[in-house]
């Protein structure tokens, strides 16, 4: 239970928006956050001072109690509504639909934002396919008075620039997002204090001090809860997995990925977090790398979806939440994602693994009888695609729920193959390697899937199918059966291509 708060008229038009933005500190985030609300439609406010929070309460704690700024250990908490609120009773009425969300601001005249939670501002209900999605979110909480209302939301935090920089501020967003977006991880959101401990473990460190390594935010993910072994670094000279394959790959699960970014002006970098992306179906990349800049004359490649991706949407704590950055548009130093600490299978070697199952022998066989008999109108366009390199490879980590869920909502998948999938003894995660072409997966179908053990060691593979639980082509359907040393294989009569799966739907 908080104060009860005051309300106040939000303003409604763009000048009245930058006069509240100077009064409350003239901060770039915040700027952003207000033009953002005004977008959404937002009609009053409310603000609880003084406001106690725990981020604020570390960042005194760590610094300001010992420094000559003359910081308090207390914020202000703003809150935002799309309705008219004019007194603390009206909140038994508000709905969660007309609650826009919260920002709570340092007791400091600048970087003032402490943290954010504001409602997705791409609603999807509305948008039409192509445009933005922001993957990375859950159903958030926020405490308003005595109520409790939900929103769907990715947390924002800026830095202070004493306390903490922007990776403690990237870390701390990964941590609110992934506890909100797996609660069975039982995760707990962590402040700079625990941030700093963790760190501790591996070498001396103290806040404040500039900048965080690879290797101390893998210690900061293992003492959240997570795995702290998905840390790719990038030399200028890599080839495969990319940046952006690995990025995107983590983004389209819905996981907040950590982006290191090399700047000429800033010799240690900066850090993003990425938690969404574009989708572009009328894109040119795809057609145009393998017919312009790349042959393949023995199926040896594909293409990752990523080549539909336009931008990234990114959290840049200097600038603000809900950002669109052009994928191309700068080099990348490297990621770290924060995947649950059983999930051994990394998405690229997934995606490989997928990829050498379409081309074993027997699927080659299969392939080329149907086409003989005419016996499935898609198989020959498979064939011709993976000869060219142009097989288009979708790659998602999905918990077994959400995948047998995903197999009961797709109506146009063959009964006997979501038999397969429902009925099956699944493991607690999947990768689901979505197998499409070009010219379909723009108006959102796909030709099958590859479905592996995300929990699979892959130090124990070792021909290379060990992985994989299914493989689904036009007319062709494999599973491994616990023991067996191959898979079962069997045609699927009047297969036809099915719908992508919509990762891109509101928690």
């Amino acid at each position: 239970m908080e104060d009860m708060p005051t309300f106040e008229r939000f303003p409604q038009d763009i000048a009245g928006v930058v006069e509240m933005g100077r009064r409350l500190g003239n901060d770039r985030p915040l700027r952003r956050i207000l033009t953002l609300l005004r977008r959404m439609g937002c009609q009053t406010y409310a603000v609880t001072e003084p406001y106690q929070d725990p981020d604020i309460a570390a960042e005194y704690d760590l610094y300001y109690k010992y420094s000559s700024v003359g910081a308090k250990a207390e914020g202000v908490k703003l809150d935002f509504f799309a309705d008219t609120v004019t007194r603390a009773t009206q909140l038994s009425a508000c709905a969660n639909s007309a609650y826009l969300g919260q920002v709570v601001l340092r007791p400091t005249p600048r970087q003032r934002v402490c943290k954010a939670v504001i409602r997705d501002p791409f609603d999807e209900s509305v948008t039409p396919l192509g445009t933005h999605y922001v993957l990375s979110k859950a159903a958030c909480e926020c405490h308003v008075g005595d109520r409790i209302l939900q929103l769907p939301a990715s947390p924002f935090i800026q830095q202070d620039s004493h306390a903490g920089v922007c990776a403690h501020a990237a870390l701390m967003m990964i941590s609110a997002t992934m506890a909100h977006l797996r609660p069975e991880l039982n995760l707990i959101p962590f402040t700079l204090k625990e941030i700093g401990e963790a760190i501790r473990s591996v070498t001396p460190y103290f806040i404040p001090l500039m900048g965080l390594s690879p290797i101390h935010v893998a210690k900061a993910f293992e003492a959240m809860g997570l795995a702290g072994d998905a840390i790719y670094v990038f030399p200028p000279d890599s080839e495969f997995p990319t940046a952006e394959q690995i990025v995107y790959t983590y983004a389209e699960s819905k996981l907040p990925v950590f982006l290191g970014l090399p700047l000429p002006e800033r010799p240690a970098g900066h850090c993003v977090v990425v938690i969404g992306h574009t989708f572009e179906p009328h894109a040119w990349w795809p057609e145009a790398f393998p017919a312009y800049y790349r042959r393949i004359q023995s199926g040896e490649g594909w293409l990752s979806s990523v080549a539909w991706a336009g931008d990234f949407l990114i959290h840049d704590d200097n600038f603000g939440p809900y950002m669109a950055m052009p994928k191309h548009i700068t080099s990348v130093s490297w990621v770290a994602v924060p995947l649950p600490k059983y999930v051994l299978l990394k998405g690229e070697i997934a995606e490989l693994f997928a990829f050498w199952a379409l081309r074993t022998a027997w699927v080659t066989e299969m392939t080329n009888s149907l086409i003989v008999k005419k016996a499935n109108r898609w198989a020959e366009v498979f064939k011709e695609h993976l000869a060219a390199g142009r097989i288009v490879l979708r790659t998602l980590l999905m918990t077994r729920e959400e995948f047998v869920e995903s197999a009961r909502q797709t109506g146009d998948l063959k009964e006997d193959i979501r038999e397969q999938y429902t009925e099956a003894d699944l493991p607690p995660h999947v990768w689901l390697v979505e197998v499409t072409v070009p010219e379909i997966l723009g108006s959102g179908y796909r030709l099958g899937e590859v479905v592996l053990d995300a929990g699979y060691p892959p130090n124990f593979v070792r021909a290379g199918h060990e992985p994989i639980l299914f493989i689904h082509i036009p007319g062709v359907f494999a599973r491994h059966h616990p023991g067996l040393e191959d898979l079962e294989r069997f045609t699927v009569a009047d297969d036809q291509a099915s719908r992508i799966l919509d990762r891109h739907s509101a928690p």
